[in-house]
């Protein structure tokens, strides 16, 4: 839990100019982890907000994740709703309507928790701040219509003179005989060494061989040449890259890799990232790739996709030594009761673990 500290300060709000300012009324200051946090300008100078909404959104601000702007309901500090109430100064039910209205505005989402183990519990929400969606669908917009200011910038440039032009009288003149000197003997002297660099050589530089891989994307075709390897940073898939930009050809690709390289993402099997990608773009109201790296259910649906499943095995043979009242029994059983795998159905023949070659009069313990 944060640290809690308790400064008291006078009392400016009593009524009356000549009111006594020396009693003190304590204020509470939960401490944060950060110095500052991240506010969207246009919320800050959106009049239409209501200040009690403003404060909660600053609030969550200062408990989210810097790069993915979600918070982390399982930390030592998570954003409870009494947690916010205080740093508000407001009561929880006044969190729980403005975050409602945050909610209507868009600017939040938030995932509600119930414990498994106590149903009518709830555990702390996660709270996942919209900003860095609106942060990337502007910056996207600026990057657009600074290209089309250059493409209109050199269509509207005047062409440049043509070197076939016909040359003039001094573009055919002859050259001078300045022009057409023969190099002087300075000119072509050769700088011999010196006998201490004869004797001491210097040693020659240092070369690194240049990469020849200029992509560090893993692609199929020629997919994903436009991103240089990074050694710092870890590779992706360029084959699902080019299918999350089929999917959604609204999004960037740059921010479709950045998601992919992600710590919380990169730290994931392959297979599942993949499919929790696929959940994310195939749902119309996700608005940036960024939310991959967000707590969502898109990971445990992923995870049921891809589990492997059980191996239907065939049914059993025709061999008499078969139990008749278990249908689903494997095994073979001479006079005297002894059981032994059967080489022909036993599911450890089926499946590789024993070689079909293996005596059935093997005893086995039952």
């Amino acid at each position: 839990m944060a640290n809690i500290t308790v400064v008291s300060e006078p009392d400016h709000t009593s009524a009356g100019p000549d009111a006594d300012t020396s009693a003190a009324r304590p204020r509470v200051i939960r401490s944060a982890g950060l110095d500052w946090v991240k506010f969207d300008a246009h919320v800050a100078r959106d009049g239409s907000i209501d200040p009690v909404d403003k404060a909660l959104y600053a609030a969550l601000s200062s408990f989210a994740d810097p790069q993915d702007r979600a918070t982390d309901p399982d930390g030592c500090d998570a954003p409870t709703r009494a947690v916010l109430a205080a740093c508000i100064g407001r009561s929880v039910d006044t969190v729980d309507r403005a975050t409602k209205r945050l909610e209507q505005r868009g600017l939040i989402r938030v995932e509600r928790r119930v414990d498994p183990d106590r149903p009518k519990c709830h555990l702390p929400s996660v709270y996942e701040l919209c900003d860095h969606e609106m942060w990337d669908e502007r910056a996207a917009a600026r990057t657009k219509a600074r290209k089309a200011a250059r493409k209109a910038k050199a269509t509207s440039a005047p062409p440049e003179a043509s070197n076939a032009a016909t040359p003039g009288r001094t573009d055919a003149a002859t050259p001078g005989r300045t022009g057409a000197a023969t190099p002087s003997r300075t000119d072509a002297a050769v700088l011999l060494p010196s006998k201490k660099e004869v004797k001491n050589p210097p040693n020659p530089p240092v070369t690194h061989p240049q990469r020849s891989d200029a992509a560090g994307v893993r692609t199929a075709e020629g997919e994903g040449e436009d991103f240089a390897q990074d050694d710092k940073r870890p590779d992706v898939d360029g084959a699902l890259v080019a299918e999350i930009l089929r999917m959604r050809d609204d999004w960037v690709r740059s921010d479709v890799v950045k998601a992919l390289r992600h710590p919380k993402v990169a730290r994931r099997p392959a297979e599942l990232v993949a499919a929790a990608f696929r959940i994310v773009a195939g749902d119309d109201t996700t608005d940036s790739p960024g939310r991959l790296a967000a707590a969502g259910p898109w990971w445990a649906e992923a995870a049921r996709t891809t589990r492997p499943k059980r191996p239907t095995l065939p049914d059993r043979c025709d061999d008499v030594r078969h139990d008749a009242n278990v249908p689903h029994d494997r095994m073979l059983y001479d006079d005297q009761g002894r059981a032994s795998r059967c080489p022909i159905c036993h599911p450890a023949v089926l499946t590789g673990a024993r070689s079909p070659t293996t005596p059935a009069e093997e005893e086995i313990t039952p």
